[in-house]
């Protein structure tokens, strides 16, 4: 039912605004060529990135005069208006694995035990998938306060999936002693004594 009438949600906006008028306004809109000059970013650090920090400093030398002659050119550009293009920015191919995997696990326990979800639920997973279509078009996960909800909604989607499996993960012995001696190492320039650190993980 709910496939129908996204169906027809779609129908009727290209029947308010046909193909013509659609290519239009993307011809004119800013985002197309932020995201293409982004993609030039992304040519030349694809695996690492810039860091989320350094994205608006980084992009500059990729502006061209073509930028400057936009009606609404901002004096600032902190964000690609793409969120997964931000991402790919900033940490690289690398990080955009490791956040899609972390969405796709989410995504697949939810249509996995769809049925079995309350209705709280279900529209949690609603409302983040919305904000993430929203997010390729917008700085949904960058800006106040849209940033936090997303989060707090993967937050609980995340928190239902560890209800899903009773056996949660836990690190290999070698792996807690390696994570114990880091965290020694790290508190030597701390005012924490280490032996706050030194008990069982």
């Amino acid at each position: 039912m709910s496939s129908v009438a996204f169906f027809l949600s779609g129908l009727l906006l290209f029947m308010i605004f046909p193909l013509d008028r659609i290519s239009a306004y993307l011809a004119e809109d800013e985002r197309i060529y932020l995201w293409k000059t982004t993609m030039n970013m992304i040519k030349e650090r694809p695996f690492l990135g810039y860091s989320g920090p350094s994205f608006e400093a980084e992009y500059l030398p990729f502006r061209t005069a073509e930028f400057f002659d936009m009606v609404h050119s901002a004096v600032r550009v902190d964000h690609p208006h793409n969120h997964f293009l931000y991402i790919t920015a900033s940490f690289g191919i690398l990080g955009l694995v490791v956040w899609l995997l972390l969405l796709a696990n989410s995504f697949y326990e939810r249509l996995r035990h769809y049925r079995n979800f309350s209705t709280e639920i279900k529209m949690t997973f609603f409302c983040f998938l919305y904000l993430l279509v929203h997010a390729q078009f917008d700085l949904v996960f960058y800006s106040w306060p849209t940033s936090l909800i997303g989060m707090l909604f993967l937050g609980l989607l995340w928190r239902k999936c560890e209800g899903i499996h009773p056996r949660f993960w836990r690190p290999h012995a070698s792996i807690r002693k390696l994570n114990l001696r880091l965290r020694q190492l790290l508190s030597l320039n701390s005012e924490q004594p280490l032996s706050s650190l030194t008990r069982k993980t």
